[in-house]
């Protein structure tokens, strides 16, 4: 099960500020519940606080909603949609929601439905962002946003290793004894937690940091990530098999210029291609999980 874009049309005569109301109470208790996705999530409390609040309301929006709208058929003899085979029916949110270079609030607000008069200046918002992150005119913000998510990616890289480590030290086999290993450990144990930074959720806000101790804990990170990487690498060629992390450069934008690389992002384009059509053809977005 995943989170879906449906292209719908709205049935005639239906009451715009009734769906308006409904497609908002829906955004809400969505948002509130499953809007926000990172690497090293660890609010399952929160979540199920979360869930126990909002989920009924969610629900219930979106099954009324769905009585005031009108989905592509399926046709069965030739296995597409009935009205234009060539456009898919959904698309995962993803493309946006988990893309690491929209801004954190933009992320959760896209998970909504969206009425055909809205989409189009939707869609316009998302590309001016990616066609103007490509131009660098706005590498502070980006710069920030990079910061924010290698950390939470070292956050979930360290507390890998270090729990291998720590369940190491109950393996009785001979690697696990090796005074290789042991140093290797050691290391592992003096890491020092990832700093906590809090990024502004849009560009607009400002940042928590002053910007000479943002500058020395953004290359101070760069620095941390690639002790980080080496100590894994000494550490998967002394363990075995399952033991092994294999968490390295790939799973990180070591550069900015990486991280900006995010925009060219080949299902991001094609998502925008699908939005494009939607658009053209007049349907709107209805979410869905």
């Amino acid at each position: 099960m995943g989170i879906d874009w449906i292209r719908f049309q709205i049935k005639p005569e239906v009451d715009l500020n009734q769906l308006k109301d409904l497609i908002e109470q829906q955004a809400l208790a969505f948002q509130s519940v499953s809007g926000w996705y990172e690497t090293n999530s660890d609010g399952q409390l929160t979540y199920n606080l979360m869930k126990a609040i909002h989920w009924d309301t969610y629900q219930n929006a979106s099954n009324a909603i769905e009585e005031l709208l009108i989905f592509p058929e399926w046709d069965e003899e030739h296995n597409c949609e009935a009205d234009f085979p060539d456009l898919s029916l959904c698309f995962r949110v993803y493309p946006v929601r988990n893309n690491e270079l929209f801004p954190p609030l933009w992320r959760v607000k896209a998970c909504r439905t969206f009425l055909p008069e809205e989409l189009t200046k939707q869609l316009s918002q998302w590309k001016q962002w990616v066609d103007e992150v490509l131009c660098g005119i706005h590498d502070e913000y980006l710069r920030k946003l990079h910061l924010y998510e290698t950390l939470d990616s070292m956050r979930y890289h360290q507390s890998i290793l270090r729990g291998y480590a720590i369940a190491s030290l109950a393996k009785n086999t001979s690697w696990a004894e090796k005074t290789e290993l042991d140093e290797v450990r050691q290391e592992i144990f003096k890491l020092s937690e990832p700093f906590p930074y809090e990024v502004a959720i849009e560009p607009s806000q400002k940042d928590s940091l002053q910007k000479d101790k943002f500058e020395e804990i953004y290359r101070r990170t760069m620095e941390d990530i690639l002790t980080l990487i080496q100590l894994t690498r000494q550490w998967d060629s002394k363990v075995r098999g399952k033991w092994k992390i294999r968490y390295y450069e790939s799973c990180y934008c070591l550069t900015l210029e990486e991280f900006r690389e995010l925009a060219e992002d080949n299902l991001l384009q094609e998502f925008f291609k699908w939005v494009g059509r939607c658009v053209e053809l007049g349907f709107g977005l209805f979410l869905d999980y």
